[in-house]
């Protein structure tokens, strides 16, 4: 018997050829296997953003919301102090801030809304929440802060 027990002549017996050692420690890889790993790998993760996806994607864009927020109340507030008194739009504030457009709506696409309080007592920031409607409950609820809150 030659090497590996696959027979053969000569002194000890030849050495297999690259064929025959493929066979012997496997089947060589099949060309569309890593094609077919990676799509399952695909697959899965959009799996998981489909389940996790919708609760994930209202709370970051709530978060995101509210970082612009505060961008903006740094613009009001600026204004005022340079000023002296409220300014008369949100986005004049913002223009002269330098806020960019981007970060002068809301996570949905609009923009913020801005009142002044009775008596000059402060101002808000309103972002009329998932549905763009005044008021709603859970995902479709405004939210916003102000100098009263």
């Amino acid at each position: 018997m030659g090497w590996w027990g696959l027979g053969g002549g000569g002194r000890g017996g030849s050495r297999p050829t690259s064929s025959q050692r493929g066979c012997m420690m496997g089947r060589p890889a099949e060309p569309w296997a890593v094609a077919r790993a990676a799509l399952a790998a695909a697959g899965i993760a959009l799996a998981t953003f489909a389940v996790t996806g919708c609760a994930v994607g209202h709370a970051q864009r709530v978060t995101l919301s509210q970082h612009r927020m505060f961008m903006l109340h740094r613009a009001v507030d600026t204004a005022t102090l340079e000023d002296g008194r409220l300014p008369a739009t949100l986005e004049g504030a913002a223009a002269r801030a330098g806020v960019s457009e981007q970060d002068r709506v809301d996570a949905w696409g609009r923009p913020f809304a801005y009142e002044a309080l009775a008596g000059g007592a402060g101002y808000r920031l309103l972002s009329l929440g998932e549905d763009g409607r005044p008021g709603g409950d859970g995902a479709e609820a405004d939210f916003g802060s102000g100098e009263d809150d």
